[in-house]
């Protein structure tokens, strides 16, 4: 929270789901809503630190409940890969995360991502 406040120029938290910083989701969630920042809901490919799925379940629901745009899925380091979520799908749907808040979902909603932080 203190990166938010300090930094005009940070706009997403990245993986606040590592265990190595046990955070309150919900706070951070709230806080970066009320920021109009976003938090990185994302499950890495490969980790040296595996994170629980129950953890990534309290992240994502916190985020539903504040409404906060999200990136979920895997992050994407080709055009290709935007959109790809098949191994998060279960998670998604366990939490009920609406489609509306995951920002990356599509080439074209993240790039309106990009392009809107730019203003």
């Amino acid at each position: 929270m203190r990166a938010l406040v300090k930094n005009p120029f940070v706009d997403i938290v990245t993986h606040p789901e590592d265990l190595q910083y046990p955070l309150d989701f919900k706070t951070l969630a709230a806080f970066a809503k009320e920021r109009a920042s976003y938090l990185n809901a994302t499950i890495p490919r490969s980790s040296t630190t595996r994170v629980p799925p129950e953890r990534m379940v309290e992240l994502l629901d916190a985020c539903k409940r504040a409404g906060l745009q999200s990136r979920g899925g895997f992050r994407a380091h080709a055009l290709g890969e935007v959109g790809l979520d098949e191994s998060v799908r279960p998670l998604l749907e366990t939490v009920g995360f609406p489609a509306e808040l995951i920002v990356n979902k599509t080439a074209e909603s993240a790039f309106a991502l990009w392009r809107n932080a730019e203003r």
